[in-house]
């Protein structure tokens, strides 16, 4: 998300306003704004960036530098999130005491998605939570609304808070993104996010087959851009509710409607890691994984799927993603269920809840507690 405009005829009777940096800006934001650098061409921006932000200028237009950087960052820089965040703080205070609401939204945003990506969704919550207050009192003070920001943002925060466990308020977000959805013109991937939020709700809740069309309708949303990370890991969504409804058709497998939900779950884990693959994205390429084998032993196939499950372990720990590395370990306990080693199976399912205890993403633990649970019912834990 870039600010409207990179130099302002007002800024120019500021204390330390640089002609030359001016430049800088504009010619930065339209490179920005056109997309399509490549790594190196990143790379390049970010180190004249930086070089520049050493020199002497306004207070907007070192706001704007800020941003700037901070997008760089999150978009391609080694270790970029955190160096996004010592870009966006201090610039959020620059903003506050500019008084530059606009802006102090376009940060908090961004920042909102660091602290996702970094799995801190209690932070992330308090940042879109501002972002969105900020945006109604915008338009209560002038009427004029960004319908399609706010939908961005509550579809968001419905993620954050499901992740968090907290599923009645992930409810209650996910019905507003539907009324706001309804009120704009081309809700596009903000549709999709909100679609992928619901179908994991209703997952969660054991309502599979009302997940599906949602989960469907969120890869739809996204196949046709260029987020090659979000295409891939929807689509092992797909694959795991596809198999959760197969297993409540036939528990041989040989039913016709089983061979159907399990075939089409292997399409899409299959699709689901060559997107991982081409995005070099290393969790997601572990999920796709997790729901490749999980096909697998949906298909009957007998091979050694443990070494292939540890491979994630040994992944998500190199990580440091705690995510998948807990449902990694929860993968593990279903193979050892099927394997009949049930001891095996529960010290995996306890490891997965250890794994998952004091982060921010507890409710991934729930098949976890299902696999320690089988005699729960669809709700139990949700």
């Amino acid at each position: 998300m870039l600010l409207s405009e990179p130099d302002n005829e007002r800024w120019r009777h500021e204390q330390g306003y640089c002609p030359h940096v001016a430049g800088l800006l504009i010619h930065w934001h339209s490179l920005l704004h056109r997309g399509g650098l490549t790594l190196q061409g990143y790379r390049d921006l970010h180190g004249e960036m930086r070089q520049c932000a050493r020199r002497r200028m306004s207070a907007h237009q070192r706001l704007h530098l800020h941003l700037l950087l901070a997008m760089i960052c999150v978009a391609d820089v080694a270790d970029g999130y955190t160096e996004a965040l010592a870009w966006i703080d201090p610039a959020l205070e620059l903003a506050g005491a500019l008084r530059d609401s606009p802006t102090r939204i376009h940060l908090l945003y961004l920042r909102g998605g660091v602290h996702c990506m970094l799995l801190r969704y209690r932070v992330g919550v308090e940042d879109y939570w501002n972002c969105l207050l900020l945006l109604r009192a915008r338009t209560e003070r002038t009427g004029q609304s960004d319908i399609s920001l706010e939908l961005d943002v509550v579809a968001r925060l419905a993620g954050f808070k499901f992740f968090l466990g907290d599923y009645e308020a992930a409810a209650s977000l996910l019905e507003t993104s539907r009324r706001l959805i309804e009120r704009t013109p081309n809700p596009g991937i903000s549709a999709g996010t909100a679609a992928w939020r619901t179908a994991l709700l209703l997952r969660w809740r054991g309502q599979p087959e009302r997940a599906l069309p949602h989960a469907l309708a969120a890869y739809h949303a996204y196949a046709p851009t260029d987020r090659r990370e979000a295409t891939g890991r929807i689509q092992a969504v797909v694959a795991e509710i596809a198999l959760d409804i197969a297993n409540t058709c036939s528990p041989d497998g040989l039913s016709a409607r089983y061979d159907e939900y399990v075939d089409m779950a292997t399409r899409f884990a299959e699709n689901a890691l060559h997107f991982a693959q081409a995005a070099a994205d290393a969790p997601g390429h572990g999920l796709a994984v997790l729901a490749a084998m999980r096909c697998s032993a949906a298909r009957g196939e007998n091979f050694d799927r443990v070494h292939v499950i540890e491979s994630v372990l040994r992944s998500a720990e190199s990580l440091h993603d705690p995510a998948l590395l807990g449902q990694a370990y929860t993968a593990m306990g279903s193979e050892f269920d099927l394997l009949e080693c049930e001891a095996l199976a529960a010290n995996c399912y306890r490891q997965a809840l250890g794994v998952l205890a004091g982060t921010d993403v507890p409710a991934l633990g729930i098949w976890a507690w299902r696999g320690l649970d089988p005699d729960a019912g669809p709700f139990a834990f949700c």
